[in-house]
């Protein structure tokens, strides 16, 4: 399960981040997410949630959205979107296409929990 690790590297991240700018509490974290990355949101946030129990970062809701993937032929030069895995260039034909994105998984923004005392 990728998902665990997955969610350590953004717990330190997202930890790193609240030290440097002296955040108390995070409300949400948007993150972005290839199609190819495999990360199945509900598994990857209880593993998030295991993670930060009795932590700063308990509580914590992750916004994932997901990206399609894109593209590009070397044979014709085309570049194009697929929602769906794909090995042949849709004008070409040509086999064995590889994404230029679609893998990686990118935090996007945390979105601060602002408390009045």
């Amino acid at each position: 399960m990728h998902e665990m690790a997955l969610a350590q590297n953004i717990i330190n991240i997202v930890e790193q981040v609240m030290e440097c700018n002296g955040v108390e509490k995070v409300k949400a974290i948007h993150i972005t997410a290839g199609k190819m990355s495999l990360v199945l949101p509900d598994s990857l946030q209880s593993c998030f949630d295991i993670l930060t129990k009795n932590t700063k970062l308990e509580g914590t809701a992750l916004d994932i959205k997901f990206m399609p993937l894109i593209y590009h032929c070397p044979i014709c030069s085309k570049i194009f979107v697929s929602e769906d895995m794909i090995d042949n260039c849709i004008c070409c034909g040509w086999g064995n296409l590889m994404p230029i994105f679609g893998r990686s998984v990118k935090i996007e923004g945390i979105e601060v929990l602002n408390e009045v005392t």
